[in-house]
Formats: C-alpha cells, structure tokens, sequence
C-alpha cells in the first residue's frame, strides 16, 4: 500500500533566537485524514537552557502557562492540542518578549487505490 502525504511540511524541531535555548517539540507532526480532519493529540516542548528565566508558552496567540526555568534541568510543558490548522507554539518572557518558536505541522493521510483482482487462476497469465 503506498502512502501519500500531502503538504509534507516538516519544520524543524525549532527556531531559537538566543544560541543558548534547545526547543524540543514531541511530535513534530500530526496526521489527519479526511473522515477525521482535526488534530488532536497531546504535544510536549522541553525546554533546555543555561539562563535562569521565567517563561511562559503561548499557543498562537493564547497564553497557555509560565514556569521557572532552572539551568542543568529540562522544563516540560505538557498541551493538549485540538485544531484543524499547523499550531505555532512560542516562548515568550512574562514582558511579552519573544524567545523562540515551534511548529506543530498537520499532514494530510491520503491512501492508495488497491488494484482490483482480476480473478485469475494461480497458473494461468
């Protein structure tokens, strides 16, 4: 069975603006098809860092929450994601100043007609 996928759009695991920050999006992608066109699946960013900062992860355009990152320790966020579109996940200070970004990238499943038997015997062409 061969698969297609549609708008193959995987972006990296994420764009940081300050050399010092790791972003880490599990997953990267989400697949839907069509009888069930939404995404919904829980998603996990880790955090690593050498500044001790408070940030907090907003989901578009929502704030979702804010911890305290300790240097040497990985700050997980943990969401829940239902959406029809690629999610733009970013971090931002509690000032409102970016500090990097992620993307939850939707793939479009789309399965392979199967070649009909022709009901032939096992011996004949």
């Amino acid at each position: 069975m061969a698969i297609h996928l549609f708008s193959l759009a995987l972006v990296g695991a994420a764009e940081a603006t300050s050399a010092e920050l790791q972003l880490k999006l599990i997953p990267q992608t989400c697949v839907v098809t069509e009888q069930n066109p939404r995404c919904q699946i829980k998603a996990r960013l880790l955090v690593n860092s050498h500044l001790q900062q408070q940030i907090c992860l907003h989901q578009d355009t929502l704030l979702h929450s804010c911890q305290l990152h300790i240097p040497g320790q990985t700050t997980a966020f943990e969401l829940s994601i239902n959406s029809h579109n690629s999610v733009l996940l970013r971090l931002k200070t509690p000032q409102g100043k970016a500090i990097a970004s992620a993307t939850l990238q939707l793939v479009q499943f789309q399965g392979a007609y199967k070649r009909h038997k022709r009901g032939y015997l096992w011996n004949m062409l």
